[in-house]
Order: C-alpha cells, then structure tokens, then sequence
C-alpha cells in the first residue's frame, strides 16, 4: 500500500515504502494511409486525391464505396484495391467497361484481350482461336475478302455496345498501330500518338509493346494483378496514378 509519500517524476518506485510508480500505458501511433490514388486531369495534373486504407478498398460509381466517382460508365462496385504494407494488388469486378492499367514494359497478349490506344477499344483474337469457335457453332470464318496469307490474328475495335466497328487482320510479324505512322491507324483519334503501340508475332506467341506514346497504351486485366508506385488505372471516364506510402 503506498505510504503517501509524494514520489517526485520521473522515480519508478517510493523511495519510502517501495510501492511502484503507476506506469500509463503508451498510446500506439494511429495508423495512417497506405497510399493514395491521384486523379489525372486533362492537363496530366493531379486534380485530386484518395486516401487509400489498408485492407480493401472498393471503387466504384455507389457511395459505399470506399473511392467513388460519378461516372455513367463504371459499376456500382467497379474493383477493389488491396492496399498491404508497401504491396498493392488490384482486382476487377465483372464491371461491363473493364478496369485498364497502363502497360510500361512488353506484354503478352492471349486470345481476347482488350486494350485501350486512345479512345480506341481494341480486342485481340488468334485466328486459329476464331475458327475453332465458328466451327463449333457451325459458321465459316469470315476474315475479309479475300484474306491474305499467313493471318495470324486479327483486331476488332469494339464499340460500347461492344458491336465490332471494324476488324484489323494481323499477317505481318510486327503490326504498327498510330495514328499517323503505322499499319492500323486512327486519324480521327487525337489521343493516339502518331506512332503509338506496335503488337509483334515470335514463334506463336504475341506481344504488345507501348512506343513511347504520350497517353500510354492500357490492356484489361482479368484477374488480379499487382501495382506498383507510379501505375496508371484507367477507370470508366477517370485516369488514376497509383502511389504507394513508404
């Protein structure tokens, strides 16, 4: 029992009776953001930003949503971001217009994959993949009239009712895409660079590579895939930097 002797700071104990000093626990730091995602404006400026908690957060058009945008052209629940200590993996959600991240090195690509250059929406298919489905519907497979040898693939630019607009046969071993210089281009399209994106056939396989282009070259993701500081997400009408607390 203490002796009511008064202990002076900073003594641990009673110098008289030898009762303890009562210890206050510290209080732990609160935990801050794990990161951020940053809206990219018109200009290539950050407009705003989104505090990103650790865990999962949602984004999306609803207001539940932990990050959420008044855009017509995402779902409710549109993807979520797992934000971890220093590792960000992000996951679509079956969302109707697709969640995009920029592409900084070669990608492969496989049989309907969809890409963004510019404004254009693009789905890769392997030709041999194209006929074995007509074949089992019973269709014939319709590449052009006629179609030049040694087709390999071919791109179908997809409007957003996703009908196919045009389809872009793919026979030489690298296909150029701009929108001045190239194999395929869009004129009409300012947010194509003049030389943009080129996808390249080696040995059966097919690769797509960004040229430098200014607004950068973005492929859908199907499943979840892990972010890096820096990565661009495209979002419905929004392009969103991803940065990484350290």
């Amino acid at each position: 029992m203490n002796c009511g002797f008064a202990i002076p700071p900073g003594y641990s104990f009673c110098g008289v009776c030898g009762t303890p000093t009562p210890q206050t626990p510290e209080k732990s730091p609160a935990a801050g953001p794990a990161g951020y995602l940053a809206l990219i404006d018109e200009l290539g400026n950050e407009s705003e930003r989104f505090a990103l908690q650790t865990g999962d957060n949602r984004i999306g058009r609803s207001a539940d949503c932990e990050v959420h945008f008044n855009d017509a052209l995402l779902a409710s629940h549109h993807c979520t971001l797992s934000a971890g200590k220093e590792v960000f993996r992000l996951a679509p959600v079956d969302s109707y217009n697709g969640t995009y991240v920029r592409i900084s090195t070669p990608v492969e690509l496989q049989h309907g994959d969809v890409l963004r250059v510019g404004q254009e929406v693009l789905r890769f298919e392997r030709i041999e993949e194209v006929a074995a489905e007509r074949s089992k519907s019973g269709q014939p497979l319709r590449v052009g009239c006629p179609a030049p040898r040694g087709v390999w693939g071919r791109l179908c630019q997809v409007g957003l009712t996703r009908q196919v607009a045009n389809a872009y046969l793919l026979s030489h071993r690298d296909v150029f895409l701009g929108r001045e210089r190239g194999d395929i281009l869009f004129p009409k399209d300012g947010f194509v660079s003049g030389s943009h994106a080129v996808i390249s056939e080696r040995g059966g396989r097919v690769y797509l590579k960004d040229l430098g282009s200014s607004n950068g070259t973005f492929l859908r993701i199907k499943r979840e895939k892990a972010l890096r500081n820096g990565d661009l997400l495209l979002l419905g009408r929004n392009l969103l930097c991803v940065h990484v607390e350290v």
